[in-house]
């Protein structure tokens, strides 16, 4: 059949003026997008038409007329040409594919033109056509409209409607790669043209909506750009799903200066990128990357053919052995934190040593390999170790994950050199037991002293474990005790038993149960009652052990008070010079008495009328409690802000009377004493005689001065009676740290009491 080329275009009836359009295209009579006839010249000046599939009476015959302008049909119609084929071609070339909007409302809805019909925002379309003065006729809302091309412009004659050109997305710097062959092909788009691979360049245009439009392999191809970047094609291209590659600039933004090695023989072979090819293996690797982090190799036959890189930098990938790539980077961090950290197998404690340090362990009879990995498993050279994963606590645990893990196939990581240092090797160490006795000093992993020497192991979390017979395993504690297992007793840092021993210098004690009966002094870690002594020593937590009589342990209390722990207490009782600036130089008289008798202290003896009647008096350190012992018993008293000492279980009041003999006198009214609070020195003062008495508003400016002037210089001194010092330094009390009162006024010597 040959189709006669004249007879190509765009034909309306003259009748119907252009409001009916048919196209001959190719020896087919379209009559509608569904229905066509075919054609066939009956002679070189007429056609005649296959009338199958048309409505009966239709024109089968018709002839050319004034030089092809019109075809009469043998029915009498005639039909007039609008286009010929190449002016049709021309237009629908400049149209095809091409997207607008309206001028007056850009961007609200998008128009684009196919072969024959306009869609409209990809949700409905509208059939048109051309006429010979290049007007195109389509409906638009119901109603049959005609627009005009004018200077790049669509001009509708309805309502001032114009549409104006949405530019195309030309997709330049754009790479894909087949889904069905990811990698062996890469097509690449520059100014519009897309080309590469097996792929001849022809345009390729991409539309605001997403419709994307080529001519791929000779045939007119349409698809629909993703978010993704993907392309899909739609099916009968053939094409399928292209995926979007990352351009050359991307890959190296994102792997410019990233190293990787294998996971599973980690620093065998390191691996690096240039040029989108991977560098260190036995042959380069080119490869391209997807937005989405997969990775195709370009090499027939790679071992590795795909992978996938993950939000931290390692590549997964698939193929032999599914190798998996970490980044050196990751692997450098997580060693950086366990070099040199230390390791003992948990069935034997301290008996073998492990240190890792520059990728390798020792301790073991050939040092190995050791790599810790970013997802904390660890690859090793160890023999039947060549596997673990490292807890979080940094324990080792050797062997698969999954695996049951034994005690003989886990390793407790040890306490740094530094804390060792710290916590152990800057103290000796005694027994609470025996304090001084037995002394041990930890170095170099030994503990050595005079009850023996053997290994010494700190772990991490406290626990300790030594080569010394009783104390195999403890735990050093928070407040520096090491408690043992075994119960033996508690290890304590000998100096601070040091310390505590020199805040208990001097301190006397009697018993609760008989007051004044026996006077325990403590002296150079020593306690003695008179005739008999023994070793004393206040430990760190409060603890009190002695050897005095049957030995003991007790607890200090916060008042000074000793619980004793086989049952018993000491009350602390107060200073000689304490009680003699305190009770000494004041006249009682005892109301208890009928006649006027007078009655004063002396050292411990109560004198009455100047003659010692064999009354021995106490005061405690509170400065308050007072016991007389005489064979009568023992009474309790208090002692008053006004001098008055009340007596408990009789009516027996001791009464401050007038001054004698340079006596003190609180016969001018109820004196009472004055608290005193300056910065973190507090105490309270009273008047010692009559000119203390004058010197009421005296006293606290002298005190005052005296506090001030101790700040600035950082250190203040006072005399306590002629038995030690006491040092104000940084706004600490020291050495008496267990003092809870300062008495200050003067007194007649000269001391600051």
């Amino acid at each position: 059949v040959t189709t006669p080329q004249p007879c190509d275009g765009l034909w309306t009836p003259e009748a119907m003026k252009g409001q009916v359009v048919f196209r001959i295209e190719g020896g087919v009579l379209h009559w509608a997008p569904t229905l066509h006839s075919q054609i066939t010249a009956s002679s070189s000046l007429g056609i005649s038409i296959d009338l199958q599939g048309s409505d009966e009476g239709l024109h089968s015959d018709a002839e050319f007329r004034n030089d092809g302008a019109q075809l009469l049909w043998n029915n009498g119609d005639v039909w007039a040409r609008l286009l010929d084929m190449s002016t049709l071609k021309a237009l629908r070339d400049l149209l095809r594919h091409s997207a607008w909007t309206e001028k007056a409302r850009p961007g609200e809805h998008v128009y684009v033109f196919t072969d024959d019909h306009i869609s409209v925002d990809d949700l409905e379309s509208m059939p048109f056509t051309f006429t010979r003065d290049h007007i195109i006729i389509t409906r638009l809302g119901g109603t049959t409209v005609n627009g005009k091309l004018v200077d790049g412009e669509i001009v509708w004659d309805h309502d001032g409607l114009i549409w104006i050109p949405v530019p195309f997305d030309k997709l330049d710097n754009r790479r894909w790669t087949q889904e069905s062959q990811p990698g062996v092909n890469i097509y690449v788009v520059t100014q519009g043209i897309v080309g590469g691979g097996d792929l001849d360049p022809t345009e390729i245009i991409a539309q605001p909506g997403g419709a994307v439009f080529a001519k791929l392999r000779g045939k007119d191809a349409a698809g629909r750009l993703e978010q993704n970047g993907d392309i899909l094609w739609e099916a009968h291209t053939g094409e399928g799903r292209w995926l979007a590659l990352l351009s050359p600039d991307e890959m190296r933004s994102r792997l410019e200066g990233l190293r990787w090695t294998e996971e599973e023989r980690p620093w065998d072979r390191t691996f690096s990128v240039s040029d989108a090819t991977f560098l260190g293996r036995d042959a380069p690797l080119p490869f391209v990357m997807l937005r989405d982090g997969r990775l195709f190799a370009q090499v027939e036959g790679a071992d590795m053919t795909a992978g996938k890189m993950l939000d931290n930098g390692e590549i997964h990938w698939e193929g032999k052995g599914n190798p998996i790539w970490v980044t050196v980077e990751a692997v450098e961090e997580m060693n950086y934190q366990i070099e040199g950290k230390r390791w003992t197998e948990k069935v034997n404690p301290g008996k073998q040593l492990y240190t890792i340090s520059d990728y390798m362990v020792t301790g073991v009879p050939v040092p190995a390999k050791f790599t810790l990995l970013p997802d904390r498993s660890i690859v090793s050279g160890l023999p039947g170790k060549a596997s673990g994963t490292m807890l979080d606590n940094w324990d080792i645990q050797w062997g698969e994950p999954g695996e049951p893990i034994g005690d003989e196939n886990t390793w407790l990581v040890l306490a740094s050199r530094q804390e060792v240092e710290s916590k152990m090797q800057a103290h000796e160490w005694t027994s609470e037991a025996r304090p001084g006795e037995e002394v041990y000093t930890v170095h170099d992993d030994m503990v050595e002293g005079s009850g023996g020497s053997g290994a010494f192991t700190l772990l991490s979390d406290g626990r300790v474990f030594t080569g010394l017979a009783g104390k195999e395993s403890g735990k050093l504690l928070q407040n520096g005790e090491i408690v043992w297992d075994s119960g033996d007793a508690p290890w304590v840092a000998v100096d601070a038993v040091e310390a505590m021993r020199a805040s208990v210098q001097g301190m006397r004690w009697t018993e609760a149960a008989s007051p004044g009966r026996r006077i325990y002094t403590v002296r150079d870690g020593f306690v003695s009652d008179g005739p008999a002594s023994a070793s004393f020593d206040l430990l760190p937590d409060g603890g009190v052990v002695t050897a005095l009589g049957r030995g003991s342990r007790g607890k200090m209390l916060d008042g000074g008070e000793i619980q004793w722990g086989a049952g018993g207490m000491w009350l602390p009782v107060a200073s000689p010079g304490l009680t003699r600036r305190t009770l000494e130089g004041i006249r009682w008289a005892n109301t208890a008495e009928s006649s006027q008798h007078v009655l004063v202290v002396n050292g411990d003896r109560v004198l009455r009328d100047g003659s010692d009647i064999n009354v021995t008096i106490l005061l405690l350190a509170d400065a308050s409690h007072v016991y007389t012992s005489s064979a009568a018993g023992i009474a309790e008293g208090v002692f008053q802000p006004n001098g008055e000492i009340v007596w408990k279980g009789s009516r027996a009041i001791w009464t401050p009377v007038g001054a004698g003999g340079g006596g003190r006198d609180f016969s001018q009214g109820n004196a009472t004493m004055i608290n005193l609070k300056v910065g973190l020195l507090e105490g309270h003062i009273a008047p010692r005689n009559r000119r203390g008495a004058v010197a009421w508003s005296v006293i606290p400016i002298v005190t005052l001065v005296a506090v001030a002037l101790s700040l600035v210089s950082g250190f203040f001194r006072c005399r306590r009676g002629g038995r030690g010092d006491f040092s104000v330094v940084d706004g600490a009390q020291a050495p008496h740290a267990s003092a809870r009162q300062v008495l200050l006024g003067p007194t007649g010597d000269g001391d600051l009491a």
